[in-house]
């Protein structure tokens, strides 16, 4: 009994070192971990369980559903919490929410309109927009918005694109994109939920 009372205090005394210096490595190897890993590891060692909380750089307006704040300047973003990057955005052409684009001091040739996949859920440097008009050598403009459809793309159109008239137009198109119609039409109350 003694020696099987023995074993069972090493083996918890065990357990108790191994916590603790998992705790240690895990607390000192934070750091050096990538961009994306390291930002949840570090609020979860900050105990903040609580999910991030997206919508407070975002709002609803009427014709377009869901977009960005104005003036956010290097805002922290998580699409989730293994998904972090920063957004600055600027109203354009008289919106009254922002864009995740450099001030309009130039002339487009292309302007870009689409949902998440447009706006881009990267840093602004990777953003594929930002890397058309790095390698063609011609000014973007990027009026992507997330949680957007069809009939919020062509409001950007008709309000903003047309008041610079480029002579190419990227209508980037995914298939969720429906219901993100379909919410705004409910939003605006041109039709009934559907409990699905």
């Amino acid at each position: 009994m003694k020696k099987l009372f023995k074993i069972g205090v090493i083996i918890i005394i065990n357990l108790v070192v191994i916590a603790i210096l998992l705790e240690l490595l895990l607390r000192f190897a934070v750091p050096s971990l990538p961009d994306r890993l390291r930002r949840p590891a570090e609020r979860i060692l900050a105990g903040d369980a609580e999910p991030i909380n997206r919508m407070e750089i975002m709002q609803t307006v009427g014709e377009h559903n869901v977009v960005m704040r104005p003036d956010l300047d290097n805002y922290q973003y998580a699409a989730s919490k293994d998904i972090v990057f920063h957004v600055t955005t600027n109203t354009l052409l008289g919106s009254r929410f922002g864009f995740r684009n450099r001030p309009l001091d130039y002339t487009p040739t292309i302007a870009v309109v689409g949902d998440s996949f447009t706006f881009c859920f990267t840093e602004y440097a990777d953003c594929w927009v930002q890397r058309l008009e790095d390698l063609s050598g011609v000014g973007v403009v990027n009026f992507g918005q997330g949680a957007t459809g069809g009939v919020s793309h062509y409001n950007m159109l008709k309000n903003y694109a047309t008041q610079i008239n480029p002579p190419i137009v990227l209508w980037q198109f995914f298939g969720n994109d429906f219901d993100e119609d379909y919410q705004l039409r409910v939003l605006e109350g041109q039709i009934p939920r559907i409990d699905y």
